[in-house]
This record gives structure tokens, C-alpha cells and sequence, in this order.
């Protein structure tokens, strides 16, 4: 059974603020029989609690950000470099001044295959770029569009291997795959 990989933030607002809402109504029913300073006591308690609450959510929400960091620092520094400072990267690039088209498509696809491998290696579940990029909260990266747009022209390659692109396009698609690569710190 598969187990999402997110969670429903509105169902648990929901569900809490609801309950907060019977408490305090409990609260504001049986305030007439409690004296004013047990009152101010309660509500001083529950603000306390609720402020804890969101600080330990926000200190926690930062540790996981520079963890995604620090993981991704460690990928990408153990990946190999084809030969000296020329990077996986830069074969790709090369591909891409390429006069012939069929070196485009290779770049094209190389350089979806480098994205996903580093979206995989980084945590991202799916079982291809495609699922990956739909596991993403847009707001976790900025640069989600124009992968889509990149991957798509990815795979219409891939299912019509003899399809026509033109070089600007292509050139699009690299920019995007670059704008990703660098948001991911790749280089």
C-alpha cells in the first residue's frame, strides 16, 4: 500500500481548531464559576503551551532544511567528474553546441537523467522524474515549471525518437535543466 508522502495541513487546522474552539466555548461557559485569577491562570497556560507548540515546529521544520542540505552537499561532492575540472555537465554542453540535432536529443536526455538521479539520491520518491517532480511542494522549488517544461520536451523524445526540435527550444530546456542544477547547488 503506498503511504502519501504528505500531509493534509487544512484536515489538521481543521480538526484542531475545531477542537479549540469547543474547548474554549467549555471554557467561556464555566468562566462565570471560576474566579477571575484561575481564569487568567488557564488562558496563560494554553498560551504558553500553544507558543511552545509553534516554536518547536518552526526549529524543527529549519533542522530538516539544512539536513536536505547538508545530504545534498555530501552527494554531490562524492559524484565523479568525467575527466579533471570538466564536469558531467560539461560533455552535456558540449553535446548541445553541437551542429547535429541527434546530439541535442542525448543532451536533452542526459541531462533529465543527471536531474533525476540527483532528485533521487536527495530523497524524492517516484518511479521516474515525472512522479518526482509531482511529489514536490512548488514552494520547495523555485525552478519546478520549467523543469515540467524541460521534461517534457524530454519525453516527447523519448516516445518519438524521431520527432524535430528546433534549437531554440533546446536551448530553453538546458537553461532550465542549468537553473535546477544550480538551485540543487550542483555547481
Amino acid at each position: 500500500m503506498r503511504q502519501p508522502n504528505y500531509i493534509n495541513l487544512e484536515y489538521v487546522f481543521y480538526h484542531f481548531f475545531d477542537w479549540l474552539r469547543v474547548f474554549f466555548e467549555v471554557l467561556v461557559y464555566y468562566a462565570s464559576y471560576l474566579d477571575s485569577i484561575v481564569f487568567k491562570i488557564i488562558s496563560t497556560v494554553i498560551s504558553l503551551m500553544i507558543f511552545v507548540a509553534i516554536a518547536v515546529i518552526l526549529k524543527n521544520l529549519f533542522v530538516l532544511d539544512k539536513e536536505k542540505i547538508i545530504i545534498l552537499e555530501e552527494i554531490l561532492k562524492s559524484d565523479d567528474t568525467v575527466s579533471g575540472a570538466k564536469t558531467y555537465w560539461d560533455t552535456i554542453k558540449e553535446k548541445m553546441n553541437s551542429a547535429n540535432s541527434s546530439d541535442w536529443k542525448v543532451a536533452i536526455i542526459e541531462a533529465d537523467s543527471l536531474l533525476d538521479g540527483i532528485m533521487q539520491k536527495i530523497g524524492y520518491f517516484g518511479k521516474d522524474l515525472g512522479e518526482r517532480l509531482k511529489n514536490i511542494e512548488p514552494s520547495d522549488f523555485d525552478n519546478l515549471q520549467n523543469i515540467w517544461d524541460a521534461h517534457k520536451i524530454r519525453n516527447r523524445i523519448a516516445h518519438n525518437p524521431g520527432v524535430i526540435l528546433e534549437k531554440k527550444e533546446v536551448d530553453i530546456a538546458m537553461k532550465n535543466y542549468e537553473k535546477a542544477l544550480k538551485e540543487l547547488k550542483y555547481f
